[in-house]
């Protein structure tokens, strides 16, 4: 049948006016429905293939899975049927031109390109939101309207997803198309994602790789991936990065943002096309979840709106931190109010905790100004000033409606979420001491149904458990619990179960049903509140590595976020008026080393993130990496640098993904450097100085866990590793020659150390057991100390005493144990001489001559403001 021979004739109730062009299989004419006298887009699959079941098969399930997207950046479907043997699908009629049109005149200017690309990521998680995967989004197929929105087109090699699965069969459908068409990969070259190449099944990331195609095309005007042949551009989407864009200055944030998106790695890109389009949002200046291009450009030339820009710049700069409040931006006609706020601190340090006080005219908050002990204050909202409740060291947990304060006594300080201490009750008005109920207590939250406390708390294996209330386990974990928090009904509980890499927001009633509300929360901070109507959780945390967002979620929704800044947010409390408790706060990392005979310090600090990984063995080299931001999927930086205060000399390899940042050893005689590799399969033998890297790789199944070292000679390593996740954990021997791995012995041990002369092992057992082996095993005892361990840091060059220090402890210390008596006693103190904000000291090293140190501190600055206007 020829283009142009449907042409004048009635498909049921459409009139065929004139062919417009192909639409991925069929054929794509303007129509009349006479039904509701309007014109739309008729796409058709001619008689000639409709009979290949095929054909017919990819035909329907196109129509199948648009017609279960509804969203304005997405082609809407109104319609399927068959007349006289032609099968047809009716859409809406689109006026303006494909995307792929518009780049024939050149590249897009910066800030419609993010735009356009803010469209099209909305509707992406409009159909990932349905189980969707789009699979060829390139220009062709993204619509640009005259009005200016954006609509995304063409599912004709969409698949649908389970929406708890990514990693699953092709569907019989796929497989057969995938066979006759010779292994082809679904999609167009120059736009395939990596796991698409390599033939891996795609999700919704490889829908974030294409978009970050098309973005950068519009910001360059040349493809991202594109070289003389297919094969040759599907290897180049493999293993290149293209060449860097340039946008301008008020736009340079769409750097980082392309090169996310166009991360190899699935799990390094943005994971969901939200976030994506809400980080397009901010840069731009679009309103949040603008639906088009045109909305945004009306809005922006809104007097109304105008006006209600500068309030919220106003209100930027009076706090200080030069971020911009772009979920307050309203369409032109809309009334909006502008969130206000007070802020309640001004001092130097982290806040931990805050909750209002009954009456919500003041607040309690625990915090640790100028370097002081974690203290417990009052203040009043308006009034300057905070009064002290005494109680330093101590954390605030909660407070009740009749005004009993819930505390920490003596808290540790291992993480910015995880607090735990000795859980103690008191009245607000003092004059009683402290009435201690329970150790190892990492948050807590009255119950306004029955008055009683509901408790996480941490047992002696280091599992969890949710008592509600004390004293009654209702829920167990092998990972820390926190932020918990019980709704205003007292009928349900919400807290948070933090893993190795992910945290996972969980809400259990009283019936003990449990709801996994969201997984994957990738960076938190802790925090979490129930909106006074208790239909919504709010919280913080975030599902990449940028910094805390204020989120909300409403139990068998989806996640929204409610506010977004640079710095990084702290959720305490939500009053019953709806104003939000929240803490402004920014992390850094400095490094500081010298000898232990000598009080003396210096600052050794990098780039922001400067993390202490190992000591030469005279002390007079630092082995260290660095992070440019938070995130340790980022390009880690490998340096040494003198102890003396040296400039720091960058390891020939730095700036690789492939290795972590972190528990790298340097060789006995300071040449070359261990680096265990982000899977933990291999490690990376860094030279220090001229030289070749090499790559020592495990054999298939084995995994480094922790304390990796040099043998004495320096031609082999010693670490603790797992084979199989279900026989435990070995001491492993692996030499640099090629020989295969040996394992040595069990491990039961957290960590351990290796003697001078690599005869003995000393490892940590428990909280104050020290157990020391002879090589494989075939020598062994026990000591007892007489003070807690903490993390090994090497033996004494005479081999009487093994070094330790206590993450957690501030300020913190380099303890000596005798190994024949058991008895521990202080080397060195370890604090900066600037202590404002350090609440953890890790990690620590220590040169094997027992004369020099260097450690990280992490340092927490935040500011407590009450907000009004957020929801």
């Amino acid at each position: 049948m020829a283009p142009s021979s449907l042409t004048g004739r009635r498909l049921g109730a459409y009139e065929v006016a004139a062919p417009i062009g192909a639409g991925g299989m069929g054929e794509v004419y303007r129509a009349r429905d006479t039904r509701l006298g309007r014109d739309v887009a008729l796409k058709v699959l001619p008689p000639d293939v409709a009979g290949d079941p095929r054909r017919r098969a990819r035909f329907e399930r196109e129509a199948r899975l648009i017609g279960s997207i509804s969203h304005p950046n997405i082609l809407s479907l109104f319609d399927v049927g068959e007349w006289e043997g032609i099968a047809f699908a009716v859409f809406e009629l689109l006026e303006g031109t494909t995307l792929r049109a518009r780049l024939r005149s050149g590249r897009i200017p910066a800030r419609r390109a993010a735009e356009i690309a803010a469209g099209m990521a909305r509707g992406l998680a409009a159909a990932h939101g349905k189980g969707v995967v789009h699979r060829d989004l390139k220009p062709e197929n993204v619509f640009v309207l005259s009005d200016g929105g954006v609509k995304v087109l063409d599912f004709g090699v969409a698949r649908r997803m389970a929406p708890d699965r990514v990693d699953h069969a092709l569907t019989a459908a796929e497989t057969e198309d995938r066979l006759t068409r010779g292994g082809a990969v679904p999609g167009t070259v120059g736009y395939l994602s990596p796991e698409q190449v390599c033939g891996r099944p795609a999700d919704h990331r490889s829908d974030i790789f294409a978009l970050g195609c098309v973005l950068y095309e519009m910001l360059s005007g040349r493809r991202a991936f594109e070289a003389g042949t297919s094969p040759e551009t599907m290897a180049a989407a493999l293993r290149d990065h293209p060449p860097a864009i340039d946008p301008p200055p008020a736009l340079r944030g769409l750097v980082p943002i392309v090169s996310r998106c166009l991360e190899k790695d699935p799990d390094r890109r943005f994971q969901n096309a939200s976030d994506l389009a809400f980080a397009l949002e901010n840069l731009s200046g679009l309103p949040s979840g603008a639906d088009t291009a045109g909305t945004a450009q009306k809005a922006r030339t809104s007097p109304g709106l105008r006006g209600r820009v500068v309030a919220a710049t106003a209100i930027a700069a009076a706090v200080g931190l030069g971020f911009v409040l772009a979920r307050f931006i309203a369409p032109a006609g809309v009334t909006t109010v502008a969130p206000t706020f007070e802020r309640i601190t001004v001092r130097r340090g982290p806040v931990f905790q805050a909750r209002f006080a009954p009456g919500e005219s003041s607040v309690f908050y625990s915090a640790s100004w100028d370097g002081a002990p974690a203290e417990i204050f009052e203040t009043t909202l308006g009034l300057a000033g905070a009064r002290p409740l005494g109680l330093a060291p101590a954390i605030l947990l909660s407070v009740s409606r009749g005004g009993d304060l819930a505390v920490a006594l003596s808290p540790t300080f291992p993480l910015t979420y995880y607090q735990p201490g000795r859980l103690a009750r008191l009245p607000a008005t003092g004059g009683v001491p402290p009435r201690e109920l329970l150790d190892g207590v990492a948050a807590a939250d009255w119950d306004p149904g029955t008055g009683k406390l509901v408790v996480a708390r941490t047992l002696d294996d280091g599992s969890s458990s949710l008592e509600w209330p004390l004293g009654h386990p209702v829920y167990h974990a092998d990972a820390r619990l926190g932020s918990v928090r019980v709704s205003p009904d007292g009928r349900r509980v919400a807290f948070f179960k933090y893993g190795a890499d992910f945290a996972t927001m969980i809400v259990l009633d009283r019936s003990k049903h449990l709801s996994v509300l969201h997984t994957k929360w990738r960076l938190w901070s802790g925090g979490a509140a129930w909106s006074p109507d208790g239909r919504e959780i709010w919280f913080t945390a975030t599902t990449d590595w940028s910094p805390a967002k204020l989120w909300a979620l409403r139990p068998g929704g989806s996640p929204r976020v409610v506010l977004a800044l640079p710095g990084g947010l702290r959720l305490h409390d939500i009053a019953s008026d709806g104003r939000v408790l929240l803490a402004l706060w920014n992390n850094r990392i400095s490094m500081h080393g010298g000898e232990m005979s000598s009080p003396g310090v210096r600052d050794l600090s990098w780039f922001g993130w400067s993390f202490t990984s190992d000591l030469s063995a005279d002390g007079k080299w630092l082995l260290f990496s660095d992070l440019r931001s938070e995130d340790p999927g980022a390009s880690t930086w490998w340096f040494v640098r003198p102890l003396d205060g040296g400039a720091p000399v960058q390891l020939a390899s730095a700036g690789s993904k492939w290795v972590q940042f972190s528990g790298a050893s340097l060789s006995p005689d300071g040449r070359a450097a261990a680096i265990p590799s982000t899977h933990r399969d291999a490690f990376r033998i860094e030279p220090v100085g001229a030289g070749e890297a090499t790559t020592i790789s495990l054999p298939a199944g084995v995994r480094y866990s922790r304390s990796l070292a040099w043998l004495p000679d320096g031609r082999g390593l010693i670490f603790i590793g797992s084979a199989q996740a279900d026989e435990g954990e070995e001491v492993f021997e692996q030499r640099l020659d090629g020989s295969p791995l040996h394992a040595l012995r069990k491990a039961a041990e957290s960590d351990l150390v290796l003697s001078g002369d690599g005869s003995w092992t000393a490892g940590r057992v428990g909280k104050s057991r020290l157990r020391f082996v002879r090589g494989s095993g075939a020598d062994e005892r026990e000591v007892e100390a007489d003070a807690p361990l903490g993390r090994l840091l090497g033996w004494s060059p005479g081999g009487t005493a093994v070094f330790f220090y206590r993450q957690g402890e501030i300020p913190a210390g380099i303890y000596r144990i005798d190994v024949d008596t058991g008895h521990v006693s202080l080397a060195h103190r370890l604090m900066p001489p600037d202590p404002a904000g350090v609440w953890r000291i890790h990690p620590v090293a220590l040169s094997s001559d027992g004369r020099h140190y260097a450690y990280s501190a992490s340092r927490l600055m935040s500011d407590l403001y009450v907000f009004e206007g957020l929801h």
